[in-house]
């Protein structure tokens, strides 16, 4: 009868084999066989750490030990075995151990079934060997390609490492442009609000000034308004007395005519005074002509004076208001002939 640690052991083999491969189809496969050929026997219990796909490499370690340490055993036993071809338990064991082998060998095996136990364990070692020499190749490959990926990754860590160095000193360099160029433009910024407050010191006074400036003006055409009176007024005194002129100058002809009569009725007189009293004082007629010469000689320079004045008073207007021909104006004749109007009345 089989050693039933040797069948767990077999069995526990098994297990951590098919779990360290990454066909899931096979391992649904062989669970489906694995309940099937132990419906009628109570399971074995399995670690779940040997079912982790994830520690696969771990339990491909543990397997090689195992293996190794199986493989002792079985040599002990085949050194130390003994003769199981008549115990009756013989072929119900050699047809599980054939299902074991069958459920877990991927490939189709084409050696035949044996009624020894004995015959079907070496074969299942035999293909445990195989994979497990399977497995050390694939973990040669698998070390190969990881030593591969290693040198591709420190390669691409080389490259990251070297760009990220070329980008933090591009973005330091980056970094001091902007730094500078926002020194540069805060600087623009006070140099452009010192001007804008000097500018404004500026439109203020500017303001002020055309403040005073507007009063002025207003003032100025006030005054202005005052001397329009007054030119007005004088253009209509200066009417009033053109209009006075006129009348002076129809009196003055009037006045010279009837000097004219005057003189030659002087004339007739003194001519009769002389023969009637020849001691009577003459009439000195060239004494009152130069009275009537020096009187109007006054009246020349009062009349040059008021000229003056009204000229003055017009200068900021374009056309003068007095023209040289409004001045009054009266020859030694006419001013003898008025005055000797008044003396004589």
């Amino acid at each position: 009868m089989i050693d039933d640690s040797i069948y767990e052991q077999s069995l526990i083999l098994a297990e951590k084999i098919i779990a360290s491969l990454d066909d899931k189809d096979l391992i649904a496969k062989y669970q489906e066989a694995k309940e099937k050929i132990l419906a009628e026997n109570q399971p074995i219990q399995i670690p779940d750490e040997y079912l982790d796909t994830n520690k696969s490499y771990e339990a491909y370690q543990q397997i090689v030990q195992e293996n190794k340490r199986l493989k002792d055993q079985l040599k002990s036993l085949q050194e130390n075995k003994r003769d199981f071809s008549n115990d009756p338990e013989n072929e119900k064991y050699a047809q599980l151990i054939y299902d074991i082998r069958k459920s877990i060998n991927v490939k189709q095996d084409d050696t035949p079934k044996s009624n020894s136990a004995i015959d079907e364990l070496e074969s299942l070692r035999l293909y445990l060997d195989a994979t497990v020499n399977s497995l050390k190749f694939m973990k040669s490959g698998l070390s190969n390609e990881n030593y591969r990926l290693k040198r591709e990754l420190d390669r691409k860590i080389k490259n990251y490492n070297a760009q990220y160095e070329a980008a933090k000193q591009k973005a330091e360099n980056e970094m001091m442009i902007f730094t500078n160029k926002d020194a540069e433009l805060d600087q623009q910024i006070a140099e452009r609000q010192q001007k804008l407050q000097e500018l404004t010191n500026d439109f203020n006074l500017v303001h002020s000034e055309n403040q005073k400036l507007l009063e002025e003006h207003n003032s100025c055409t006030e005054v202005l308004k005052k001397l329009d009176s007054e030119i007005e007024r004088a253009e209509k005194n200066i009417e009033k007395m053109d209009m006075e002129s006129e009348t002076l100058f129809r009196d003055i002809k009037t006045l010279k005519s009837r000097l004219q009569a005057k003189n030659q009725e002087l004339s007739h007189l003194q001519s009769l005074q002389k023969l009637s009293n020849p001691s009577a004082k003459a009439f000195n007629v060239d004494q009152e002509i130069q009275l009537l010469r020096n009187k109007a000689e006054e009246l020349r320079s009062e009349n040059a004076q008021l000229s003056f004045e009204l000229k003055r008073m017009t200068k900021k207007k374009q056309s003068s208001i007095i023209s040289d021909q409004s001045i009054i104006s009266m020859d030694e004749d006419e001013l003898a002939a008025q005055i000797l109007q008044s003396k004589l009345h």
